[in-house]
């Protein structure tokens, strides 16, 4: 699933890709350039050559207990995003329920895979949760070309 696609300038563009199993890919210019495997976030290095000069990338991914996912990306020591800090701020309770509404959700999926039971009822319900959630946590589109 893509959760987020980064436009830096004209010629470059970081996306970041995530699969139900934890694994983060980023991607520059449609090339991959950093994989790992993490539940709650990881951070990515790299380097890229950008108009005849080496530039290093640092890409901080990070998931909250309310299941907010936010970003650090650093170029050359410079922030290009850094969404985590509204996300932290103070206590919201309904973000608070729907991380137990998973947190419910994943201990079904593992009790009827437990008793050999049909998943049938457990990803039925997944599209509710995921309706539930934050839909403007994934595949959001930022370009930096355009903002000041």
């Amino acid at each position: 699933m893509r959760y987020l696609t980064l436009k830096i300038n004209p010629s470059t563009e970081l996306t970041l890709d995530n699969t139900i199993w934890g694994k983060e890919t980023v991607k520059l210019n449609g090339v991959v350039v950093s994989e790992k495997t993490s539940f709650w976030g990881s951070e990515h290095h790299f380097e890229s050559l950008e108009e005849d000069k080496m530039v290093t990338y640092k890409v901080n991914i990070k998931m909250g207990f309310d299941f907010h996912i936010s970003y650090l990306i650093t170029r050359d020591g410079v922030g290009l995003l850094n969404d985590g800090n509204e996300s932290d701020k103070g206590f919201h309770a309904s973000k608070w329920v729907k991380s137990v509404a998973i947190l419910i959700w994943i201990a079904a999926m593992l009790l009827t895979l437990r008793n050999d039971a049909s998943l049938a009822i457990p990803f039925a319900l997944l599209p509710i949760l995921l309706s539930s959630s934050n839909a403007t946590n994934f595949d959001r589109n930022i370009d930096l070309t355009t903002s000041k």
